[in-house]
């Protein structure tokens, strides 16, 4: 039983670093030198923005399952008890993760209008600072989901 709680805290958190880490890279560094080079509309970047979704999506599965399965393992989880700090922690956790693939999939229908051929250079620029800003909403999210994943840790 100790080695599926091992392999199942791993797998967590290797997705929660893919997932977050990824989205922090593509903020910090590859949208900054794509708007410094002026080659936000290259057509290799609409992969590069595909791709990168597809690591997005790939990390949900792997966080989902073994996030269910670490909830259900834990001695101090309770179906529908909020009464305790670490329900209510995990309650907050898996609704910031819920919020956190909604703006994944909003980012992701974004990226499909980015794709689209558009007449103008101020729908596709209007279309790009609208995935910034989801980016950094669910960057801002998974942070906070982090910081509630630290908080159960001392319960």
């Amino acid at each position: 039983m100790e080695f599926v709680l091992w392999s199942a805290r791993v797998v967590h958190v290797l997705s929660a670093i893919v997932w977050i880490g990824g989205l922090i890279y593509a903020n910090a560094i590859l949208n900054p030198v794509l708007e410094h080079e002026r080659i936000t509309r290259q057509r290799w970047m609409q992969f590069v923005n595909r791709r990168m979704m597809g690591y997005v999506w790939f990390t949900v599965w792997p966080l989902l399952l073994t996030g269910t399965l670490l909830m259900l393992l834990h001695a101090s989880f309770r179906w529908g008890e909020y009464g305790t700090t670490f329900n209510r922690l995990l309650a907050l956790k898996q609704a910031l993760f819920l919020l956190m693939l909604f703006f994944s999939w909003q980012t992701k229908k974004v990226f499909e209008r980015m794709n689209e051929p558009s007449d103008t250079e101020e729908t596709f620029e209007g279309w790009r600072l609208a995935s910034l800003k989801l980016l950094k909403r669910t960057i801002f999210t998974g942070i906070l989901a982090l910081l509630a994943a630290e908080g159960m840790r001392s319960f």
